[in-house]
């Protein structure tokens, strides 16, 4: 059923990224791209829930990143991958091209103001780093966050443990008490 029309849509898509099979001979790469692109998105779209959403949206944001040159459209798709499937292994490729795709947006930013020669460059030169710090930190959050829930989980077993114990010591002392 579905697996197997997400699978279809995802070999097609490769083999036109690829620039392989029959359909790829008669197309310049530009719209080999396109049509890959468009499948990918495809399957995002229709099989959200499905096995190849996540691998099918950041092929899509690859191509838009390194082929189309399409990196605001390449930043929302990482996005949409670490947000709705932060467990896969794709979103952990997402980050690392949404920190590439974020980081070269502000290099761009930055180059266009030195052009036009504002003193506000060299203010914003001393913000780059900072923004870089502040996407570094956005990332280790996460890694932060799961580390605080299971330090919170050990904590609370630790904890209950203790009462068990405390409850236990009691009840002993109230039976010596009554004997």
């Amino acid at each position: 059923g579905s697996l197997n029309a997400q699978k279809e849509m995802m070999d097609k898509a490769n083999n036109l990224d690829a620039a392989v099979g029959l359909e790829s001979r008669r197309k310049d790469d530009w719209m080999l791209k396109n049509q890959a692109v468009n499948i990918y998105e495809s399957v995002l779209a229709q099989f959200p829930d499905g096995p190849m959403a996540p691998e099918a949206g950041f092929r899509a944001a690859r191509i838009y990143f390194n082929d189309l040159n399409e990196s605001y459209r390449a930043r929302e798709l990482c996005a949409v991958i670490i947000s709705n499937y932060p467990d896969n292994e794709y979103a952990f490729h997402a980050r690392e091209m949404y920190k590439k795709i974020v980081t070269g947006l502000e290099k761009q930013r930055l180059e266009k103001l030195k052009k036009s020669g504002k003193k506000e460059y060299y203010q914003e030169k001393d913000k780059e780093k900072a923004i870089e710090n502040t996407i570094d930190k956005a990332v280790d959050k996460e890694k932060v966050d799961d580390a605080r829930s299971a330090r919170d989980e050990v904590k609370r077993k630790s904890d209950e443990q203790r009462r068990l114990v405390l409850a236990r010591k009691e009840k002993e002392r109230v039976v010596k008490e009554e004997a």
